[in-house]
């Protein structure tokens, strides 16, 4: 037990070194440098876009939620967009399984295809 407590005190001690170089104050400083040249370059969106973007974010949460609108969609639609999702599905599956790109086969202890 002690060897593992001694392996485990130098990981630490070489984690908070890392942590120390990485960081630093020149890694906010660096940030902060980014993000003022990315705001000039830009033409300060955020200053000149602030009340769309309060509108959109803040004010969208704070204001009355308005019921929403429900589109009736017809049984002949739904059934459109249900085997058109159905046979998109099928075909994608069956790709997976075909090229095992997901390792699907693995997963579910199904026999390699030969190449």
């Amino acid at each position: 037990m002690a060897g593992f407590s001694s392996l485990l005190d130098s990981f630490l001690d070489v984690a908070s070194v890392l942590d120390q170089l990485l960081w630093g104050p020149w890694t906010v400083l660096f940030i902060a440098s980014v993000s003022i040249y990315l705001t000039v370059r830009t033409g300060f969106f955020q200053v000149r876009k602030l009340r769309l973007i309060l509108k959109s974010t803040l004010l969208q949460v704070l204001a009355p939620a308005n019921p929403a609108v429900v589109v009736p969609i017809s049984p002949a639609r739904y059934e459109v967009a249900f085997t058109a999702s159905a046979e998109l599905h099928d075909k994608y599956a069956a790709f997976a399984l075909r090229t095992d790109s997901l390792g699907i086969r693995a997963i579910y202890g199904l026999p390699r295809l030969s190449s």
